[in-house]
């Protein structure tokens, strides 16, 4: 990258994606300010090549002050809410706070690339047959999906000469974790092994996805397109669970949990989450996403060909990472 530092712009940075992207990006001549939301704590803290901001993507007036006199070379955009009860705030973050960040890289002089974090839930599910690309007509089923597609659109439609690549991403999983496949390891640790009728998805080790998001961002190919990222195989839930079990070493007692039950559960969880003004542990769009709608069958070919790249860690390989790892820190 040169002598000069670029500098990068992150929102979203103290998740569990973007602290792995930081990690990543300080290997690299870089200078990164990280956007958090008042009141959250930063991943690691101020240090010399790491400053925290802290606005609401909402608030599009103090963004433009707060970065009035800035310049970046990349912003990634992560910042998002996957659940959130109130979808009045939901569509306020993931929709308008898109487009607020979106608008202020017009102030960006330098600007090499707009990366925005979309995912798989922007387009919806399959059947049990097609398998979707990029070029496939999105059909979201869940509020969050609807919200990361109507952000989409925005940047695709608009007339601001702004560089971007919109990133689609999979089930995610890895280190520090605490969605996705985290509930689920949790139960096999304790010997059950929950079955699932049906339920296939592509999905991305942690690691692999910062590097296809690195280079989505730094590509001359991926200039102003759309890629679905993660591992170019679709895999079955109870095969994942399958795999996690053999890693782990033990038997399992499979126990079939019904579409019903589980929605049943699900619902109880939200109401005590509205109760308790805390985040549902099991969202009923989770459930909904991939039980009643069990195919989520994409491609990923598209971007391991303009990206140049290919997966290191298959599901084999990064589960067991993501175990050792749980393990470590007593989460399983």
């Amino acid at each position: 990258m040169g002598s000069r530092k670029t500098r990068i712009l992150i929102t979203g940075s103290n998740g569990f994606i973007g602290s792995n992207l930081i990690d990543f990006l300080l290997t690299k001549n870089v200078s990164i300010v990280c956007l958090n939301e008042p009141g959250t704590k930063p991943y690691i803290g101020d240090r010399e090549d790491l400053k925290n901001e802290y606005c609401c993507l909402t608030n599009k007036k103090k963004l433009s002050e707060l970065f009035e006199n800035q310049d970046f070379d990349y912003v990634y955009h992560l910042a998002a809410l996957t659940v959130c009860l109130d979808l009045d705030k939901l569509y306020r973050v993931n929709t308008t706070g898109t487009k607020n960040i979106f608008e202020l890289c017009s102030n960006f002089r330098k600007l090499k690339r707009f990366l925005f974090t979309s995912s798989i839930a922007a387009v919806g599910p399959s059947n049990d047959k097609e398998i979707l690309t990029e070029i496939s007509k999105p059909r979201p089923i869940t509020e969050y999906g609807k919200s990361k597609l109507l952000a989409e659109k925005y940047i695709l439609s608009s007339k601001k000469k702004i560089p971007f690549t919109i990133v689609r991403l999979p089930l995610v999983y890895g280190p520090r974790s605490r969605g996705g496949l985290y509930p689920l390891l949790k139960f096999s640790k304790k010997g059950i092994q929950p079955s699932f009728p049906g339920g296939e998805t592509i999905v991305g080790y942690v690691k692999d996805i910062i590097e296809e998001m690195f280079k989505a961002a730094t590509s001359r190919k991926s200039l102003n397109k759309v890629y679905f990222l993660g591992e170019n195989k679709i895999y079955t839930f109870n095969e994942m669970l399958d795999i996690s079990q053999e890693i782990m070493g033990r038997k399992m007692i499979r126990i079939k949990f019904p579409y019903s039950l589980l929605y049943f559960i699900a619902s109880t969880l939200e109401t005590y989450a509205r109760i308790t003004n805390t985040r549902p542990l099991l969202p009923k769009d989770d459930v909904s996403s991939y039980l009643k709608y069990s195919s989520w069958r994409f491609s990923a070919s598209k971007a391991k060909t303009d990206l140049k790249y290919k997966t290191k860690y298959p599901f084999r390989e990064g589960i067991k990472l993501t175990i050792d790892w749980y393990s470590k820190q007593k989460l399983i």
